[in-house]
């Protein structure tokens, strides 16, 4: 089903596309957002950016947003095990940074060399724990 305006420029269209089951919302130069499935039983959202190129979706595996070239640039969402991850690449896909959880009370952040080495020592991996901080209590 297809929703134009009075001009004949398209608005909204649900539709069967291969694979892909949903609603579609059109600007002046195209197709902008779509809302409904990737997978049996798995929802999608996708914004497009300038000439229809894929900007950002979101789905049951986490949010993405990607480059000019296509490329997923970044991810957050959950790992494996259920804990939250987040990843920045480069526009190749390689991964330069990511944050995320080894187990339930320690957490990572990690940053990977690009080339070369520093003039010093810089860490690359930060690893925290859970822990608390007690104030003595004072009567005045």
């Amino acid at each position: 089903m297809l929703v134009q305006d009075k001009s004949g420029h398209s608005i909204v269209e649900i539709s069967d596309r291969a694979g892909f089951k949903g609603l579609s919302v059109y600007s002046l130069s195209g197709e902008a957002a779509y809302l409904g499935f990737d997978k049996p039983d798995k929802g999608l959202i996708q914004l497009l950016g300038p000439g229809g190129k894929l900007f950002a979706d979101a789905s049951a595996d986490g949010f993405k947003f990607f480059g000019s070239a296509a490329q997923a640039v970044a991810f957050m969402g959950a790992d494996s095990a259920d804990n939250g991850a987040l990843q920045l690449k480069n526009s190749a896909g390689g991964i330069l940074a990511e944050a995320g959880a080894i187990d339930a009370k320690t957490g990572f952040v990690q940053v990977y060399s690009r080339s070369g080495k520093s003039p010093f020592p810089i860490p690359n991996y930060i690893k925290g724990s859970n822990w608390e901080i007690a104030f003595p209590t004072r009567s005045f």
